[in-house]
């Protein structure tokens, strides 16, 4: 295990502070950027093994995030989100970095790529997309999936109607369980049990950066109307000029569809679907297979370089 160094680091002129951790103390370096948004780094903790003897990575609780400060009504933007970043990136020294960005993380590194460009070496998009419409869209084509029980529910619920708490509860886990975190080998009792065992709380959990950003989620499935709606690079990806990798999970909430549009414009990439995954790949059974892929593209990139 490498060197493990944590700390927090004021981020603006208000003085706020996020959280952050560093794994090792090589010359390259990797930032990880957490989904939610207001999910925080814990779950990714595994990319903090890829640290070697030339590469450190740097895991950190985006404001309103973790153990990170709870901002305020003024700082759910993309473009602060991307500020934020790049304060971390000069208050820590680092030069250009490789960047990995899962889900909503995902997104801010693409916006991040195409708004710094001479800063990042590589760039890892995990489980995400070009717009948050089209992902919206995605997921009310996949809860037709469920039980006629779990869809009608999840729609009642997102209508206004007031829902019998366990009945939403198990709507949920049923989507979530699915298309969030699923269970090999696949059976609905069994990825329902795992998944209620790994998050038993699952939103309650983020900070207040998920409806700075999300919008109000009062049922806890509703869609997204703050604004990262408006969120949308798909006009813009041949403009990220760096070696990407993209990687997703066969049964994702945001499907592999959406990541053949990323691979068909980013001009310089490589895909990567993990067959027996969701959206969250490094909770499920291809979890090391995943961090050594994610180490694999690191490791080439700096050799050929």
């Amino acid at each position: 295990m490498s060197e493990v160094k944590d700390g927090k680091l004021i981020i603006d002129a208000a003085h706020n502070r996020i959280y952050y951790k560093l794994f090792g103390s090589g010359s390259e370096t990797l930032v990880g950027l957490h989904g939610g948004p207001g999910q925080g780094h814990e779950y990714l903790i595994g990319l903090g093994d890829i640290a070697g003897d030339h590469l450190q990575v740097l895991l950190y609780d985006q404001l309103g995030s973790g153990k990170s400060d709870p901002g305020d009504e003024t700082s759910w933007r993309v473009d602060r989100f991307v500020e934020e970043l790049e304060a971390v990136r000069k208050g820590l020294n680092f030069g250009r970095i490789h960047l990995y960005g899962h889900s909503w993380g995902g997104m801010l590194a693409m916006q991040y790529a195409l708004d710094f460009k001479d800063n990042v070496q590589s760039l890892i998009i995990s489980n995400s997309s070009t717009g948050m419409a089209e992902i919206m869209a995605a997921i009310q084509k996949i809860q037709s999936d469920l039980s006629i029980d779990a869809y009608k529910t999840i729609m009642r619920a997102q209508s206004g109607k007031v829902i019998d708490e366990q009945s939403l509860d198990d709507a949920l886990v049923e989507f979530r369980s699915r298309f969030l975190r699923r269970a090999t080998p696949f059976t609905p009792e069994r990825t329902k049990k795992e998944y209620r065992e790994m998050f038993p709380s699952t939103r309650e959990s983020y900070g207040p950066s998920f409806e700075g950003l999300w919008g109000p989620d009062p049922c806890k499935c509703m869609p997204c109307t703050g604004p990262l709606l408006d969120w949308d690079i798909s006009e813009r990806l041949e403009e990220i000029n760096v070696p990407t990798l993209i990687l997703c999970g066969w049964y994702d909430e945001i499907p592999p569809e959406l990541h053949f549009k990323l691979a068909a414009k980013i001009p310089n990439n490589e895909f990567v679907i993990f067959g027996n995954s969701s959206h969250f790949i490094m909770l499920e059974k291809e979890a090391a297979t995943y961090y050594a892929v994610i180490k694999n593209f690191i490791s080439r990139i700096i050799r050929e370089r």
